[in-house]
Order: structure tokens, then sequence, then C-alpha cells
């Protein structure tokens, strides 16, 4: 009986260990052959990859930009001179470049170059010939070069332009006399403030047309200090101007300071970087 006993609990343990499931068994650790990758591996994870993955192409745009219609009239006037709005056909026309500060930011860079033209109407007592109302006025026209610069937020236009005096014109519409030519000396290099707005109408992969409206403040003035041939008072209703040179020294010379308005259309190509 001793002896059988032993064997008894021996044969015992087996049987239950025999049973026990293999899930707390040691994994063994992943070999060479099994880590390495096949090409058809290697593939799909390669097709898995964004096409993308450096993200859009930058792009500039750069075209043409015109004017349609443009309005202005001088901001101040001396004493005895009356001004009015005038208004004219092809106002600027030129070069225009934008540049986006970041890909797809909406915040973007604009430099427009070309030409650009202000005026006013003005009606002086010397002018008047007898007439009643505005039929004894005359027109100012002034021509620049202009290098202007903007930001762009989404459409909406803050800039500053850079006048370079190209050609000065003075003439009366209601009248056969030549066309008065300005010296262009007495013409001073301006500088106006300009807020407005670009609105996309059509827009394709080529590119973009806008509808732009642009408002500005020739701040500047047109003319050098003192060299605005109506910036005198008028001292009697004959528009007699000071003759004296004591009158001539104290008198106020006031400038040609305009402000108006350009509406015309842009278009600019999609040029990817």
């Amino acid at each position: 009986m001793r002896g059988t006993l032993p064997g008894l609990l021996l044969l015992a343990a087996i049987n239950v260990y025999a049973q026990v499931p293999d899930s707390g068994a040691v994994k063994q650790p992943p070999t060479a052959d099994s880590m390495q990758q096949t090409p058809a591996d290697t593939a799909q994870v390669v097709e898995k990859q964004p096409t993308t993955w450096k993200g859009e192409k930058y792009t500039l745009f750069a075209g043409a930009q015109i004017g349609i219609g443009g309005a202005a009239i001088a901001t101040e006037n001396a004493e005895g001179r009356k001004t009015n709005p005038d208004f004219w056909f092809l106002p600027t026309y030129g070069a225009v470049i934008t540049a986006p500060f970041s890909n797809g930011s909406r915040i973007r860079g604009r430099l427009d170059l070309g030409v650009w033209s202000t005026g006013t109407r003005t009606r002086p007592y010397e002018f008047y010939y007898g007439m009643k109302n505005w039929d004894g006025y005359f027109v100012e026209r002034y021509t620049y070069f202009t290098i202007a610069p903007y930001i762009n937020l989404s459409g909406i236009l803050i800039g500053v332009g850079f006048d370079f005096p190209m050609k000065g014109e003075m003439w009366n519409p209601k009248s056969d006399a030549d066309v008065h030519v300005v010296d262009k000396t007495t013409m001073k290099t301006g500088m106006d403030l300009r807020i407005g707005g670009s609105i996309p109408a059509w827009e394709t992969d080529l590119g973009t047309l806008n509808i732009e409206l642009v408002a500005y403040y020739m701040f500047s003035g047109v003319y050098e200090d003192g060299q605005y041939p109506y910036g005198l008072a008028t001292i009697n209703s004959r528009g007699d101007v000071p003759t004296n040179q004591n009158d001539l020294i104290n008198a106020s010379v006031k400038n040609l300071t305009p402000a108006g308005a350009h509406l015309g259309i842009s278009y600019q190509f999609k040029i990817g970087l």
C-alpha cells in the first residue's frame, strides 16, 4: 500500500497537467524571416501614401487691369473759386500682381503698376464769361505713372499710391480754345491713400476675372507749394487776385487735393510655383 500511493499521486498530477490549456505558453520571438516584408507588402504601403503629401502648389496671380470709369473732385478750393466732380472714361490701366502671404491664404499682397489719372471741374470767377450756373467751368486732368502696393484682406483693398507726373491739362469743353498744358515742373510726385474692394466674378483653372472699385484721396496735393494757378483767393467778383507784393506774400495759396474713385475690372492668371 505504501509503495503504490506515491505512484497514484504522480499519475494524477500528470493527468491534471495534460488537461491545462496551452494559453500560458511562452511565445517565441519573431525570427528575421518572419520580419522580412515581401515586395507585394511594400507596394501596398506605398499605395497608401497620400499623393499630395507636399500640399498644393503655391499660386501667384498676375495680369492686367483697366478702369472703365472714374470720378474726382477737389476737396478744397480758394475763396471765390468753385469745384464740381468730373467724370471720364479709362481713368487707369496697367499691370497687377497678387501674391498670397502663404499657400491658400486669403491675406495677400498686391502691386499695381500703370497709368492713373485724377482731376476736377473748376469754375473760378474769371471763367464765368457772364454765364450762369456751370456753363463757364473748365476741366483739370492730371495723369501719372503710379506704383501702388496694397494689402488684400479677403477682397478688401487697402493701399497707397506713389504718383509720378506724366502730364497735366486744362480745357473749357464749351470753348474752342486750345487745351492748356500744365508745366510739369510745377507738379510734384504725389501720394494718395486708397481703399476699395475686389470681387471675383468669374474663376477658372486659368485665372480670375475681378470687378474692382477703389476710392482714393491724394493727400500730397498735385502741385509744388505755391504753384497751383488757381490756389489764390479772388478779391472781388471779377476774379481779380492780389497784385500788391505784400498781399501776395501774405496770401495763402491752396493746393489741389483731389479725391475720387475708379470702377474697373482686372483679369489675373494663376501661376503655380
